[in-house]
């Protein structure tokens, strides 16, 4: 759980120590300066969870669901535990 609140605290911390007289442009929206220190923070959170793997308790329930997505129809999503899951893993599959 400590990589997760890493990964939320850092960005956190970083936009709060942002100056509030320089974060909003004239006309009112929220200014967003992409250094390359946020790049960096954005790219090794899509890492984390992109390669995250074997991580959670229902995963191999959610594995299995891959497997028979090919079998599945539409009319079928309302028999799973989870349908908008398996609506998102028929549309990819």
């Amino acid at each position: 759980m400590l990589p997760y609140w890493i990964m939320f605290l850092f960005p956190a911390i970083a936009a709060m120590g942002s100056g509030p007289t320089s974060a909003f442009n004239e006309d009112g929206t929220r200014r967003i300066r992409w250094t390359l220190a946020w790049f960096g923070v954005v790219a090794l959170i899509a890492a984390a969870i992109g390669f995250r793997y074997d991580v959670g308790g229902d995963w191999n329930e959610y594995f299995r669901y891959i497997f028979i997505a090919p079998y599945v129809r539409f009319q079928d999503l309302r028999y799973f535990d989870d349908p908008g899951f398996m609506a998102v893993t028929l549309l990819s599959v």
